[in-house]
């Protein structure tokens, strides 16, 4: 695993740094999981503002974060490519989710469904650049 994909996966929590057209930068914190070939990846709504951002622009920035999002300051953060996946791809995104947040995700299935409420979801798998390191 590279040292980006190890660093990141060490954290329950990563900002996801996305960008709008103008270039302004958008921070989300998600969930994390490693996916076992130097990517790292998460799950959500398929109409998201961030798979929107991704399909105009797939560089990234990711950061270790709080549940909140709050980077902590001097925390390393690197450059990487994001990818929308579906089929089979998000099916392996979602196991390794599920593997790493099962109690939190149960949560939110559970209220999901008792809400009737059903989001079409994506994976999103993030690719770091060769040769990656951190900045700041």
């Amino acid at each position: 695993m590279s040292t980006a994909a190890r660093e990141i996966a060490s954290h329950r929590y990563m900002a996801f740094t996305t960008f709008r057209r103008t270039g302004e930068p958008v921070v989300t914190p998600v969930w994390v999981a490693d996916l076992g070939d130097d990517t790292v990846g998460f799950t959500t709504a398929a109409t998201s503002g961030k798979v929107r951002r991704l399909a105009h622009t797939p560089d990234v920035v990711v950061s270790p974060c709080s549940m909140r999002g709050v980077v902590a300051s001097g925390a390393p953060q690197w450059h990487g490519t994001a990818t929308v996946v579906v089929g089979a791809e998000h099916a392996r995104v979602r196991a390794a989710i599920a593997r790493r947040y099962r109690p939190q995700l149960f949560l939110i299935d559970v209220v999901a469904r008792l809400r009737r409420r059903h989001t079409d979801e994506v994976g999103v798998v993030v690719a770091f650049t060769n040769g990656a390191r951190p900045g700041h």
